[in-house]
């Protein structure tokens, strides 16, 4: 049986080890691309798969944030959900973020380089914190990296994964991914 969560209500116990990574990956649209989620996180997800071993879930439901939650978290073993909509976009039964929050499903927040130059990894940020949305960190989606602007940027940036295979030796998608899990695990022990 599955059990939808009312907003405030805490989610059924899931039984999942908390060793298992089970991340969904998120990102914002904005007016002029307002299909980013869609077009963007499925080469993310496929690329982050690969590189750790982690099987893919699709979200077959993405208009009921509460019944597609319930649905992935019947999944055994670890797995890496994108979500193809934007998670602050109002739905009939809430919004992702909100969903997100109230069961504390670990998220990863993945920002196009051409983002970058706007307040969307911000923006973002800030609304995943507003729901309480357990934000492993972002990740930036192709470009070059500027580690400085992005000290500047004062957000918990994990790195850049190419959006192209071997285009940056330094970039480990594995590595990326495995630290920011085990970062986010040690905060909760």
């Amino acid at each position: 049986m599955v059990t939808a969560v009312q907003p405030g209500a805490a989610p059924p116990p899931t039984g999942a080890a908390p060793h298992q990574p089970r991340l969904v990956l998120v990102c914002l649209s904005t007016p002029s691309d307002p299909e980013a989620p869609a077009a963007l996180l499925p080469a993310v997800a496929l690329r982050l798969s690969r590189a750790t071993g982690l099987p893919l879930r699709s979200i077959p439901r993405p208009d009921s944030p509460p019944q597609a939650l319930a649905d992935l978290l019947a999944a055994s073993g670890p797995w890496l959900a994108p979500l193809p909509l934007d998670p602050g976009l109002a739905l009939a039964h809430g919004s992702w973020a909100e969903a997100l929050g109230a069961w504390r499903q670990p998220t990863l927040l993945v920002v196009d380089q051409a983002q970058l130059v706007t307040g969307i990894p911000a923006a973002s940020t800030a609304l995943l914190e507003r729901w309480s949305v357990p934000l492993l960190g972002l990740l930036q989606w192709g470009g070059g990296w500027d580690a400085s602007a992005r000290r500047r940027d004062r957000l918990p940036w994990l790195g850049l994964l190419a959006d192209t295979e071997g285009a940056d030796p330094d970039a480990d998608p594995a590595a990326l991914l495995l630290l920011s899990w085990s970062r986010w695990r040690d905060r909760l022990s």
